[in-house]
């Protein structure tokens, strides 16, 4: 590990200079993280759009909202492993990266899909999920504590900052709405124009005949929108945890310590 050479410059940051850097990044390595969004993206799209086409809408309705906060949170976890290898290693490597994911697996499925479900599915402590639990992904796959401690450790880096986290959420769904509704509006020209038709209307999909056409909310323009915006939002929710420890824990100056700890060694 270089920790003299990492990255990013390893500073505390504004809100606005952390979604800069989370452009940056996405500039910086489009063919890494694309990828890494991929790998995250399709199985879900394609697992969501086969429920939707297959299983009548009752039922259908009801699997999505017990499906969607660990699928959200799944699709992410190659961005996470990503951004952390190339922060420090300057190099990505799929072996250690799905022995990562193999090791802990455990807790991804305890603290990713059991818990944040059944949160969600309480609706009253899904804030709980949402909020309490916003660099579970981070903390799991790039600290790699042990089951019993992770909680711990999330209480740590959350209870002592509820407001910032807040205002990134509150941000965050901002550019979810805006990037979201522009990118399948995009996603959805590009396929009428594929298949020489002209008869999408951006806003069609939220009247009361959304479950009753094709514009559903699992068409696949706007699965494919929520997925990426998503997958980007990761990247700036990475940025944000490297800001939280820098302000909570000195985290720079730590490894400005190691960093000359190892070149004297």
């Amino acid at each position: 590990m270089q920790l003299n050479q990492t990255l990013i410059t390893i500073r505390p940051r504004s809100i606005m200079d952390r979604l800069d850097l989370a452009f940056m990044l996405c500039g910086r390595h489009p063919i890494g993280l694309g990828l890494a969004m991929a790998v995250g993206i399709i199985p879900f799209v394609l697992l969501n759009h086969f429920i939707w086409t297959s299983s009548e809408e009752d039922f259908v309705i009801g699997l999505t909202i017990f499906l969607l906060p660990a699928e959200l949170s799944l699709s992410t976890v190659f961005v996470t492993l990503y951004l952390g290898q190339m922060t420090f290693l300057q190099s990505f490597s799929l072996k250690q990266a799905c022995w990562i994911l193999f090791r802990q697996a455990p807790s991804l499925f305890v603290y990713q899909i059991l818990l944040k479900t059944l949160l969600c599915l309480t609706i009253i402590l899904s804030p709980v999920a949402f909020i309490s639990m916003y660099f579970m992904n981070e903390i799991l796959l790039l600290e790699r504590p042990s089951l019993w401690t992770a909680w711990k450790r999330r209480r740590y880096l959350h209870d002592q900052q509820i407001g910032e986290l807040l205002t990134s959420r509150m941000a965050e769904f901002l550019i979810l709405i805006v990037g979201g509704f522009i990118l399948s509006t995009l996603l959805f020209s590009l396929r009428d124009l594929w298949t020489e038709q002209s008869n999408y209307t951006p806003l069609e999909y939220v009247d009361g005949t959304m479950f009753e056409n094709e514009y559903h909310l699992f068409n696949w323009p706007i699965s494919v929108s929520l997925f990426v915006m998503i997958s980007f939002l990761r990247v700036y929710r990475f940025t944000t945890y490297l800001d939280t420890r820098i302000r909570h824990e000195g985290w720079d100056v730590e490894l400005k310590l190691r960093s000359l700890g190892q070149h004297y060694s």
